[in-house]
């Protein structure tokens, strides 16, 4: 199951009835209005054998897309938490510095998987769009994609040999 975030940022051009407008606000006719879709998140486990076992190192990946009709050039990226103490997150925030229109990049975030976890266990990451040094009244609407994770031994091959 795929889940999109769709995060729109651009600023409106308000009126302040008591002040008048706002000098702070430009007229936005101009400004680019670009749509931050964060979609996917997969994980390629360290041996690449498609299990990531307790103490192993993966790269945990997720899908950031500016679904507009211009170049998002503000430092678009992604913000990844998980539900997991077990889990070490090296890195929890990706930023680029230009997303053009219509494209589509790969976040990429290191993970260890605690050597003390039980196998069968499920994590769930939390990742969502985020603009660079925006002020929290200024940033978008961060929305949230959720996906979950299996860490878990690999099979023990029990073929005897030839």
């Amino acid at each position: 199951m795929i889940w999109l975030l769709a995060c729109t940022t651009a600023t409106e051009n308000t009126e302040d009835t008591e002040f008048g407008s706002d000098p702070r606000v430009e007229d936005t006719a101009d400004l680019p209005l670009a749509t931050l879709l964060v979609s996917e998140g997969t994980v390629v486990d360290d041996d690449e054998d498609g299990f990531w076992a307790p103490g192993e190192d993966a790269d945990v990946l997720v899908t950031l897309t500016n679904a507009g009709s211009e170049s998002f050039p503000y430092y678009p990226g992604v913000v990844l938490t998980v539900d997991d103490a077990d889990i070490e997150l090296h890195n929890d925030d990706w930023y680029l510095y230009d997303l053009a229109a219509g494209a589509s990049t790969t976040a990429v975030f290191e993970a260890t998987a605690g050597g003390t976890m039980a196998s069968e266990t499920t994590v769930t990451f939390t990742a969502s769009a985020h603009v660079l040094g925006c002020e929290e009244d200024e940033c978008p609407d961060p929305g949230e994609h959720i996906f979950q994770v299996l860490v878990e031994e690999p099979p023990v091959d029990t073929a005897s040999p030839d």
